[in-house]
């Protein structure tokens, strides 16, 4: 009726489980909240609002997005925290004009590898979920700066994290995450995304140089990376390797220099192709 010209709506906090199909006639719609409430099912009508561009939806009952979402093409801000959220479809994807996206305190135990599209996102949080990974498509949001995956499951980062190159705030706190290791951690984002994506191109280059960042352990993935034929690992704070050289048969240096290292693993006589060995400054 009379409201067809409204731009923003806020019916937050209202105990509502419904909503009329007449809301889809707000075409002018740029802003709802429907936040605090008690839908268990994104309202059908919220779905029509095509020239929506941010939706505050947190604290109801969700526990699906539906793939409709995708008609919500004009969307920067979506808010879906505080709801019991499983999975994303993969038509979430589609929304490549996301900047902001707030799933936290949800139910997610895995993201599609379709999140990749969400190209624009500069902030996501993730916290508080059953997440055991971020997807290799992570490596796509390069425009983020805020990501925080706090309490979680974690027990590593994608290394396409490495193509972050202008995060700036990071939270992976309470999760149980090894690569990286806890000291390049403490360095704070920019030494997490230098770390992941040394990793990152040494999967192209066959040159991994870790050299300078206070490593105490070295993560056994790293043993893991096909084609690898030069290994830099100097001064660091090692004080030993891990025994799983048998599979680099192509590496052709490695440099352990400025260590603390006493011995050198078995498995290194593997290494036939290997024409240089640094360990000088070690106790061996």
């Amino acid at each position: 009726g009379n409201l067809v010209g409204l731009t923003k709506l806020n019916i937050g906090s209202n105990h509502l489980k419904a909503l009329p199909a007449s809301l889809a006639d707000l075409a002018q719609l740029v802003k709802l909240k429907i936040n605090n409430n008690e839908f268990n099912i994104v309202p059908p009508p919220v779905l029509e609002l095509f020239a929506l561009k941010r939706l505050e939806a947190y604290g109801n009952e969700f526990t699906a997005i539906p793939s409709t979402i995708a008609q919500l093409s004009q969307l920067t801000i979506l808010n879906m925290s505080q709801n019991q959220l499983r999975t994303l479809p993969p038509e979430i994807g589609v929304l490549s004009n996301i900047t902001d996206l707030r799933l936290s305190h949800n139910d997610l135990e895995g993201l599609p590898s379709e999140v990749g599209g969400l190209q624009s996102l500069t902030l996501l949080h993730l916290a508080h979920n059953r997440l055991e990974a971020l997807p290799p498509e992570a490596g796509f949001w390069s425009a983020l700066t805020e990501l925080n995956i706090a309490t979680n499951k974690m027990t590593a980062l994608p290394v396409e994290l490495g193509l972050l190159t202008i995060l700036s705030r990071l939270d992976m706190a309470n999760n149980d995450i090894s690569v990286p290791p806890v000291e390049v951690v403490m360095r704070g984002p920019a030494d997490v995304v230098d770390f992941m994506r040394r990793i990152c191109d040494a999967k192209y280059s066959g040159i991994l140089n870790l050299s300078g960042k206070s490593l105490k352990l070295v993560n056994p993935e790293i043993f893991q990376i096909e084609g690898l034929r030069v290994l830099n690992m100097s001064d660091n704070l090692l004080t030993w390797i891990p025994d799983t050289f048998h599979t680099m048969t192509l590496l052709t240096e490695l440099a352990v220099s400025n260590n603390q290292l006493s011995t050198l693993p078995p498995s290194l006589a593997s290494c036939e192709a290997l024409e240089r060995l640094d360990i000088s400054g070690n106790r061996t």
